[in-house]
């Protein structure tokens, strides 16, 4: 209903609209519990966005000693793949409640991480704090006394580096290889079937990529029905509850010619009309994670590696597939809770429960070295890149702590667009608190 309402408004502006206008929708993501947070269960974001000329998100985050930039991470990853080009952000905070006022230099670096995601600009909500209404305290880039304060100082020194910055990154993209699929059918299916009333399909979404964005594995968040397997190296599947047989084909053939494939718990169980496949599960995939299972049930006491399940545990049967981790438990430690397996020339991890990012992450990371993915540095130190117009690349490098962080420069000759600096390779660059340096490679 949602894209067919954004169809029809779309059709009515193009009728009136010149060539020198242009349509955007800004996608909102759902909120927890004071900031956006994954996947929007109202709206399809992919279908709607095809009638746009420009998608565009708003992102609301975490501020003062809880900046991670993460949550602005995700709105340009899951922004960005809607119509494979850049993006608008045209709404995100300034200073607005309590919480939210930023740091000195903070500002700064969300603006360039929304740069970094791919952004092509970013507005404020709103200019000038409101005197009446519900969101009186929704402060804007002005206070109540509409004088010049630090906010609005700091806010211009921003659009004095967007215009160092905007030579170099006009025409810029950004190529992904690792995809993080989400799906509106299985996030509701999740809501009626739900793995336990403290976990959601979307704490299972924000699990796997929190822990992407911790290692720095850089992604795109697309729609199951937008995947093209083939323009990635590494897919990952938190919670696809619902899956067509064309994905699960797809899927298939993706890791038998070389790609690597994670998937979580309650993927892959019902078809994309939540009819539950009469199947050995995971449907039509047991060959290709070399295991399956017909149970599941409540972790109670079950732990993983010494840390507690959580939520559910599926009760895997490990055919072919090399066990990583079994249930430790009485009953349940027969089973198998995380599995790898070799299929064709590729490689599949399942993970069958709900666990510490630190057991996600030991997944993640034998995956991305199957894939030929290297990792160099992990959060609070993030690096982002972009493919400038010329073909060059253009790194962002961020400081999300209130420590002085140094690290060796890994690109070879770059020069820092800000601040004008050479760097060569190894060389030691030093980050302030909430800093960033932009590099771009000669």
């Amino acid at each position: 209903m949602a894209a067919d309402y954004l169809r029809w408004q779309a059709g009515i502006v193009g009728e009136l609209k010149r060539d020198d206008q242009f349509i955007t929708q800004n996608f909102d993501f759902e909120w927890w519990p004071d900031h956006s947070y994954g996947p929007q269960s109202g709206i399809n974001h992919f279908e709607a966005a095809q009638c746009l000329t420009f998608a565009s998100c708003d992102i609301y985050h975490p501020s003062q000693d809880e900046l991670t930039g993460m949550e602005i991470a995700y709105g340009g990853d899951a922004t960005r793949p809607l119509l494979h080009a850049p993006y608008l952000v045209m709404e995100t905070q300034s200073q607005a409640f309590k919480q939210w006022t930023p740091y000195p230099g903070q500002l700064r670096l969300q603006a360039m991480a929304h740069l970094a995601s791919g952004a092509m600009g970013i507005a404020y909500w709103n200019l000038f704090s409101l005197h009446n209404s519900a969101e009186s305290y929704w402060k804007g880039v002005l206070s109540h006394d509409l004088e010049e304060g630090r906010i609005a100082r700091e806010i211009g020194a921003i659009g004095a580096d967007f215009a160092k910055l905007s030579p170099h990154l006009a025409g810029a993209t950004k190529h992904s290889r690792v995809a993080l699929v989400i799906d509106n059918h299985s996030q509701s299916a999740l809501r009626w079937f739900a793995i336990d009333p403290g976990c959601s399909y979307n704490d299972l979404v924000m699990w796997a990529y929190s822990c992407l964005y911790e290692l720095n594995v850089e992604c795109d968040v697309v729609d199951v029905e937008a995947l093209v397997p083939s323009d990635y190296d590494l897919i990952v599947t938190p919670g696809l509850y619902c899956a067509s047989q064309q994905v699960i084909d797809g899927l298939r053939a993706f890791v038998e010619k070389g790609g690597v494939l994670v998937s979580t718990l309650r993927s892959f169980v019902s078809d994309e009309n939540v009819t539950i496949w009469r199947t050995r599960a995971p449907h039509d995939l047991t060959y290709v994670f070399g295991m399956l299972y017909q149970e599941i049930a409540k972790p109670g006491t079950t732990t993983v590696a010494g840390k507690p399940a959580q939520r559910m545990i599926e009760l895997l049967i490990a055919d072919d597939a090399e066990v990583l981790e079994r249930y430790e438990h009485r009953y349940w430690g027969e089973y198998a809770a995380l599995t790898a397996n070799s299929f064709g020339k590729g490689r599949a991890y399942y993970l069958a429960t709900v666990g510490t990012k630190d057991l996600l992450k030991s997944v993640l990371r034998r995956a991305c070295a199957d894939a030929g993915i290297g990792l160099a540095h992990e959060w609070p130190l993030v690096v982002r890149s972009l493919r400038a117009a010329d073909g060059s690349s253009i790194h962002f490098a961020m400081n999300f702590s209130a420590d002085v962080r140094g690290f060796a420069n890994p690109f070879g000759e770059v020069t820092d667009l800000l601040g004008g600096k050479a760097y060569e390779a190894g060389q030691t660059i030093d980050l302030h608190d909430w800093d960033v340096v932009v590099l771009k490679e000669a």
